[in-house]
């Protein structure tokens, strides 16, 4: 079920690990981001970005280093891992940044799944080997 939620998506690896690994840093779970962290950098994440990782879980954290696309994942997934719903204008700007429906939709639930995922690991206290 996970594999196809990453790999059977049409939407970007990168954006989708992005997502995931800042999920993963919000809930606190180690495991996830551990795990999720080196296929980001596979994904093409430069160093700079992964060095910002950790800050972006404040809403005025600095995204410079980040493209449109990626910033508005990283809008997202902050606001659905934090309040659960983003706001208006976090949406508008995922789907402008990623016009193709199906992206929008793919994007979501990876931020979905992968909360739960988070969820579920921290709860049974899952640690990095």
């Amino acid at each position: 079920f996970l594999g196809s939620v990453r790999e059977e998506l049409d939407v970007s690896s990168k954006l989708c690990e992005l997502a995931i690994c800042l999920v993963a840093i919000i809930n606190r779970a180690d495991y996830e981001y551990m795990h999720h962290l080196p296929i980001l950098i596979a994904a093409g994440a430069s160093d700079l970005q992964v060095a910002a990782l950790p800050s972006l879980i404040n809403s005025g954290a600095d995204v410079s280093m980040f493209n449109e696309r990626e910033r508005a994942v990283i809008a997202l997934t902050r606001e659905m891992s934090i309040n659960v719903a983003p706001t208006e204008e976090t949406f508008a700007e995922v789907k402008k940044a990623l016009p193709d429906p199906q992206h929008v939709i793919e994007i979501v639930g990876v931020i979905s799944t992968y909360n739960m995922v988070s969820r579920f690991l921290v709860t049974l206290g899952v640690e990095p080997e």
